[in-house]
C-alpha cells in the first residue's frame, strides 16, 4: 500500500519539477525578449568580430620582429603557415603570399595601425559592454 502511493507522489513531484522548469524557461525567453537581449548579444558579438582585425594586424607585426630572429625566412614560414590552415585557390595563394610579404615588411607601420585601431576598437568594445550590462 505505500509502495503505489510513493510512486504517485515521486510521479506527482517530477510533474511539478517538469512544469516549473518549462516555465522558468518560458519566462526567461520572453523577458530576454523584452530586454532585447538578442540584440545587445549581437552588438557585443560584432564588436569583438571587429576587434579582432587590429588585433591580427598587431599579431602580424610582433611576427615579423620575432620570426627574423627564429626562422631564416620569415615571410614563406608565415605563408605556409596561413596556406596550410585556409582552404584557398593558387590565385587566392599568390595574393596572399604578396600580401604577407609586404606586410612584414612594413610590420612598424602595420603594428602603430594595428596598436591604434585596437585601442579604439577596445574603447568602443568597453563602452558596448558596459551599456548592454546597464540595459540587462
Amino acid at each position: 500500500m505505500a509502495r503505489p502511493r510513493l510512486a504517485v507522489a515521486l510521479r506527482g513531484a517530477l510533474v511539478r519539477i517538469g512544469q516549473d522548469a518549462a516555465d522558468v524557461a518560458v519566462r526567461v525567453y520572453h523577458k530576454a525578449g523584452e530586454d532585447d537581449i538578442f540584440f545587445l548579444a549581437g552588438a557585443i558579438a560584432f564588436n569583438f568580430l571587429l576587434g579582432a582585425i587590429p588585433f591580427l594586424l598587431l599579431l602580424l607585426a610582433l611576427a615579423g620582429y620575432v620570426l627574423p630572429r627564429v626562422t631564416p625566412d620569415p615571410e614563406r614560414a608565415v605563408v605556409e603557415y596561413l596556406l596550410e590552415h585556409l582552404v584557398v585557390s593558387k590565385a587566392a595563394a599568390e595574393f596572399v603570399r604578396g600580401e604577407v610579404v609586404e606586410l612584414l615588411r612594413r610590420r612598424s607601420q602595420v603594428g602603430a595601425i594595428g596598436l591604434v585601431l585596437l585601442v579604439w576598437v577596445s574603447t568602443r568594445m568597453v563602452g558596448c559592454l558596459r551599456s548592454t550590462l546597464r540595459e540587462v
